[in-house]
């Protein structure tokens, strides 16, 4: 809470391991599918496999399940390095493991929100915030797959409001007559 005050944060999370359910379901499969090949060697399958293509077998084997392997364990390492906080001024993200690479988004910068919560991710308090806005670097940011993202799509809706009031934005709307002949 201490650094809290002293930052002036108001909500910070890490990703979440949600993001990457589909790729976790992918690489299980290829691993569950080369653990399989694995297990029915040795039960059998030995003796149907002619002599000269059994260290190849084993090496697609081995390579499939070691490169799903550390697919799962790059995914992990990604989703839990990728930081998102919200103070009075920004919207502030680092992502990377090795290359730590921040951005933000000034708040006054932001033209709409949208809180995106389907039913899945319901089941689970989990869902994104789609922020669009001015800034020519990261028009659309897609905070993903947060815990409890209606918290944060309130406290972004009074963060931004407010820091447009301190900084007097005013959004153009044109409008447009249509002639109907």
């Amino acid at each position: 809470m201490k650094r809290q005050q002293e930052t002036n944060t108001e909500w910070e999370q890490t990703q979440s391991r949600w993001t990457c359910l589909g790729a976790y379901l992918q690489y299980g499969v290829v691993l569950l599918a080369a653990i399989g090949a694995g297990i029915a060697y040795p039960c059998g399958l030995s003796s149907q496999i002619p002599e000269e293509v059994r260290l190849p077998y084993w090496i697609a084997v081995l390579g499939a399940g070691t490169l799903a392997l550390v697919m799962i364990l790059k995914l992990t390492i990604q989703t839990e390095y990728t930081h998102w906080e919200l103070t009075k001024d920004r919207l502030t993200w680092t992502t990377g493991v090795l290359h730590r690479e921040t951005d933000d988004l000034e708040l006054y910068r932001v033209r709409d929100l949208v809180l995106d919560y389907p039913f899945p991710c319901r089941l689970f308090d989990r869902g994104s915030v789609i922020i669009y806005s001015n800034d020519e670097m990261n028009p659309i940011i897609v905070v993903g797959l947060v815990k409890d993202p209606k918290e944060l799509f309130h406290k972004l809706l009074v963060a931004i409001e407010r820091r447009k009031q301190e900084v007097e934005v005013r959004e153009k709307e044109e409008l447009v007559e249509l002639k109907v002949d």
